[in-house]
This record gives structure tokens, C-alpha cells and sequence, in this order.
């Protein structure tokens, strides 16, 4: 008991200062041009009732929804528009840490957390009012809910994963993205290792899981919008899948040196010799390593491939990245001591 206290006590000094780190000033700067237009359309659902359906046909509708919320709750300003961003950004790093809690010890998990919560690219976009850190978060309490049902065994993790995701999903549809390239990992790894039981068990919780997401996405949509609006998202799915894959942005391979500034140049040759590290060690047995780095290198091939890319898209794969990062230089530290 006295462990778990002092991991609240910790937990709840981080969470304040990370609080005060993303909300200071925050109300100052203007609104970015995407914040503008999301601020707009739940403005509009708050003084005019228009639907969030109307005024962002291309999107799913939660984190509008959500900041209409906010403007219900604290009035409509840059301050309110924000806020759930925040908060957000404070719950990715927290179960960032409950993720890497679950292979790793205390320390590297502790490190993680610190790393991804100080990391510039996402102290910006934890203070910016865009999908991608409340993306990130229902990604990855998604993601921890099945890690905890694999573990625990208690059927309930399976339909919280199954919530989180339809709630990832609904936040922004490149949810599919990460999800997507974790159950490739939970389904293919098994079936390497020739551990046919875990891999049967494996393929029933994707079915399940996703099945359950699909019905929770079809039936609040359908609730909120009608049948028509039930189409639409399938359409708008493909059609910001193939935005994404046709549209050029920035030139192809620009990620590898803007990793500079979004990870800061010291944790960037971290990455850099934890790619090494990893690759000089590859058989070391650790659970939950492999998963971590097939996250990480996954979405960054990824995002190599596609034309359209922004660094925003990139934050959904950052606590992976800390995660493995923490990992290798906490089994790096016997290079900085002075004993033989």
C-alpha cells in the first residue's frame, strides 16, 4: 500500500506541474488556422444549434463535440477551446507511464512519461486545440486495456478496449493507423513463434473487440446523425485515407531531420542509439519490447511512404518512441559508471 501511495503522490506532482506546464499562457496566443476552423463549428453548435454533422462533414464529430462542452462549461474562448487538449495531453503521458508499466520497471516507465511529457512536439500540440493528442490518448488506454485483459484475464478490459477505440476512431479517423499496425504485431507474432493458442486467442479479441467498436461507432452515429451520416463516415473514411496517400505536403524523407526539433537534439541521437542498441541486441527477450519498437518503426516506414505529413500526424507514435527510448538507456547506464 505504501508503494502504490507514494506512485499517486508522485503521479499527482507530475500531473500538476505537466497542468501548469501546458495551460500556462495558453490563452494568449491566437488560434492556429485548423484551431480556427474547429473552434468555429463548436461555436456554432453552441450559439446557433448547428449540427457538427453540417459543419464538418469531413471529420468525425467528438472533438467538437467535446470542445463544445468546454464552451458550455467555462464560455467560448481560446483558454476553453484548449482545455480538453490539455487535459488530454496530461492523460497520454499517464498512461504512457501505465503502458510501459506493464513490461518495464519503475523507472524506465517513470522515464518514459518524463521523456513524452517534456518532449517539444508534444508540449505544442498539448496546448494547440487539434485532434491528435485526445487521438493519442483513446489510442492508447485502447491499446493498455487489451495489454490489461492479457494479463488479468477479467473481461471487462476487452470492452473498455473496444469503447476507447470506437472513441479514438471518433476523434479522428487515422485511429485505424496505430490500431491497426498493433494487431498486425498481436496476430502475426504468435503465429511466428508457432504459439498457435495465443494466436487463435489473439485473432477471437481482434473480432470481438473491433466488432463491438463497430457496433458502439455505428449506433452513436446513427443516434446523433441518422443513416445518412452513418454513410457519409464511411465515405469520408476512404477519402481522407486517400488524401493522405496522394496529397504531397512536404518532401518525402523531411521527418527524419524535424525528429531534430520534435524530439529536441538531445533526445533525437537517443532514438538514433537506441535503434542501434536494439539492432545489436535484437534476441534479448523482453516482453513488450518488440511490440514497442514494431509500433515505432511500423508508423515511421509508415509516414515515410506517404506524400501528405505533418508533424502533428506524428504524435500518436511519440509515447512508443519514449517507451523504447527509456528502455535503452536505462540498460545503458553500467557506459556512465565508473565501475569496471
Amino acid at each position: 500500500m505504501k508503494y502504490e501511495k507514494k506512485i499517486l503522490q508522485r503521479g499527482f506532482l507530475i500531473a500538476i506541474f505537466l497542468l501548469a506546464l501546458y495551460a500556462y499562457n495558453v490563452h494568449i496566443p491566437d488560434l492556429y488556422f485548423d484551431e480556427a476552423i474547429y473552434h468555429y463549428q463548436a461555436r456554432e453548435f453552441v450559439e446557433e444549434g448547428t449540427s457538427l454533422y453540417d459543419t464538418a462533414i469531413w471529420t468525425p464529430p467528438l472533438f467538437n463535440f467535446t470542445t463544445s462542452l468546454s464552451f458550455v462549461m467555462m464560455g467560448i474562448s481560446n483558454f476553453s477551446s484548449r482545455f480538453l487538449t490539455i487535459i488530454a495531453g496530461v492523460i497520454a503521458v499517464w498512461i504512457t507511464f501505465l503502458l510501459a508499466r506493464l513490461y518495464f520497471n519503475r523507472t524506465i516507465s517513470t522515464l518514459a512519461a518524463l521523456l513524452l511529457g517534456l518532449s517539444p512536439i508534444f508540449v505544442v500540440y498539448s496546448r494547440i486545440a487539434l485532434f491528435d493528442v485526445m487521438l493519442t490518448a483513446f489510442s492508447l488506454l485502447a491499446i493498455y486495456a487489451v495489454e490489461k485483459y492479457q494479463l488479468k484475464g477479467k473481461r471487462q478490459w476487452l470492452l473498455y478496449a473496444s469503447i476507447f477505440f470506437a472513441l479514438a476512431f471518433l476523434t479522428k479517423f487515422n485511429a485505424i493507423v496505430v490500431w491497426f499496425f498493433y494487431w498486425v504485431f498481436k496476430i502475426c507474432h504468435p503465429l511466428i513463434k508457432k504459439e498457435i493458442k495465443i494466436f487463435r486467442e489473439n485473432v477471437q479479441q481482434f473480432a470481438l473487440i473491433n466488432a463491438i467498436s463497430a457496433i458502439l461507432v455505428f449506433i452513436l452515429v446513427f443516434i446523433t446523425g441518422g443513416l445518412g451520416r452513418v454513410i457519409a463516415m464511411a465515405h469520408n473514411v476512404v477519402l481522407q485515407f486517400t488524401i493522405q496517400s496522394t496529397n504531397l505536403e512536404f518532401p518525402r524523407l523531411y521527418h527524419f531531420g524535424a525528429f531534430v526539433d520534435w524530439l529536441s537534439p538531445v533526445i533525437y541521437p537517443l532514438f538514433i542509439l537506441a535503434i542501434i542498441v536494439f539492432a545489436i541486441n535484437y534476441k534479448k527477450k523482453e516482453k513488450g519490447l518488440y511490440l514497442m519498437w514494431f509500433l515505432t518503426i511500423s508508423q515511421l516506414l509508415l509516414f515515410t511512404y506517404l506524400p501528405r505529413k505533418a508533424s502533428r500526424h506524428f504524435i500518436p507514435m511519440i509515447p512508443f518512441v519514449m517507451i523504447v527510448i527509456a528502455y535503452h538507456l536505462y540498460n545503458s547506464r553500467h557506459l556512465l559508471s565508473s565501475d569496471p
